[in-house]
């Protein structure tokens, strides 16, 4: 969950973070499943659908992304590490 805030104002912080300075607010849960393909190597598909408003000019859109991670273990020597993308 996201509240956007327009006007910042740093002199005065207790009024700048009132519910009354709102001007947006999102919502985006996801899915994230983790599949192990070998020992070493997972992928996790993930998955988000949300929507978003803006108060002031009764703006809406709906958020959405989709994507593959990647990791990968790996061992040299003494050095144990991870690769990742997304």
């Amino acid at each position: 969950m996201t509240l956007g805030l327009h006007t910042f104002d740093f002199g005065s912080i207790g009024e700048a973070l009132s519910i009354d300075q709102a001007s947006s607010i999102s919502l985006v849960p996801g899915v994230e499943i983790e599949i192990p393909i070998t020992q070493r190597w997972t992928l996790k598909p993930v998955a988000y659908l949300g929507w978003g408003k803006e108060f002031r000019h009764s703006n809406y859109a709906w958020i959405y992304w989709a994507g593959l991670k990647n990791r990968m273990a790996f061992k040299t020597g003494k050095l144990n590490g991870r690769w990742s993308t997304l």
